[in-house]
């Protein structure tokens, strides 16, 4: 734009000479110095009325500013849910959806299992079978008093720990990445991988899911044999919950599970939710009000020279609280790519700075 301005306003500059020489019918040769300094004038005059700082649409946000020594470029994407019933939602176990677990993937399946108590007041179920001589588990559940889910059918496993090959990218922090290769011998592509787990897991929980990060994988002693490793965002009420690490937060509510030909043999996450309390909240701080938070924020939280904003979403934040119960409260997230230099080589990391949604008061930072 400016490289353009200045090209409309010399060629302006210039024709005011030509028509002056040819007003006076002389061809007078104009100091050079002089039309460099009218132009800078000009330029400089028209170049401080245009507008400065960020551009918000309804879908993006750009914008490009240093302070404190920090460079941050913002090319973030706006995710804002339906928020007409935007609440704070306590959750507690649900025994309920317990049972429906059982009954499904036990009861149904294994009539002769019986439960048992495990440790720290869990509650197991652990079938063992024969399999060529050799006694293996062959079908484990355990559900955990904090809601806590694991599912393990071992006879369908291909997983074996340190001897798989991925699609040779690592995914884990990347946002909703979906794998483009198939596994050997799956017959689904991961899309639809990501799908069934979804359904698996929304028969045993009050959420709804989406895939966050499928990848690939193939076994290397056995051949054509390779599986999906599927994880998901979880959703209340439409609004995705955030699965961060913070001073507060206890197991993510974010389930993953491993699928096959033979069907899903390993899945685990917090699933087994009811409500147990819900307050409506009353007001939403604007986008723009937040984000000016952000820029005075983010240059003194941030631990590098660098950060770039890539995405900006209004989702619930899990906290865990006294009685084991999980709050989910509503949160404006920044998620940032942070780099630093430590020494002498570059490092990155993935933060979300974050900012409660009701009040637009900082929060905390997020790994």
């Amino acid at each position: 734009m400016k490289n353009d301005s200045a090209f409309i306003l010399a060629a302006g500059v210039s024709l005011v000479i030509l028509f002056s020489a040819c007003g006076s019918g002389q061809a007078d040769i104009p100091d050079p110095t002089t039309i460099v300094s009218t132009l800078e004038e000009i330029t400089s005059e028209t170049t401080s009325s245009l507008p400065e700082g960020p551009v918000i649409t309804s879908d993006m946000i750009i914008d490009d500013f240093t302070e404190r020594n920090v460079h941050v470029a913002v090319n973030a994407e706006i995710d804002i849910p339906d928020i007409s019933s935007l609440s704070e939602v306590e959750l507690g176990f649900s025994q309920e959806i317990a049972d429906k677990a059982v009954d499904v993937l036990i009861d149904r399946q294994y009539p002769e299992l019986e439960a048992y108590q495990g440790p720290n007041e869990y509650i197991v179920y652990d079938l063992i079978k024969k399999r060529d001589e050799d006694e293996l588990p062959l079908c484990h559940l355990t559900i955990e008093p904090d809601a806590g889910f694991s599912y393990f059918e071992a006879i369908n496993n291909i997983n074996y720990e340190y001897q798989i090959s991925g699609d040779g990218q690592d995914h884990e922090r990347e946002y909703g990445y979906i794998a483009d290769v198939v596994p050997e011998g799956m017959q689904i592509k991961a899309e639809e991988a990501a799908d069934q787990v979804a359904e698996f897991f929304e028969r045993f929980s009050i959420f709804t899911y989406y895939p966050n990060n499928v990848s690939a994988y193939n076994n290397m002693l056995e051949d054509n044999k390779g599986f999906y490793r599927v994880v998901l965002t979880a959703c209340y009420e439409g609004v995705p919950i955030l699965a961060k690490n913070g001073p507060d937060v206890y197991l993510p509510i974010m389930p993953h599970a491993d699928i096959a030909n033979t069907g899903i043999f390993e899945a685990q996450g917090a699933v087994i939710f009811d409500v147990i309390e819900e307050r409506p909240v009353e007001s939403v701080v604007s986008l723009e009000e937040v984000y000016s938070s952000f820029r005075d924020r983010i240059t003194v939280v941030a631990e590098g020279f660098e950060v770039e904003v890539s995405r900006i979403s209004l989702a619930y934040l899990p906290s865990t609280l006294q009685n084991g119960n999980r709050l989910l409260v509503p949160a404006w997230a920044f998620e940032c790519t942070d780099r630093r230099t430590e020494n002498g080589r570059s490092v990155t990391n993935k933060i979300s700075v974050l900012f409660r949604a009701d009040n637009g008061d900082y929060w905390d930072v997020f790994f």
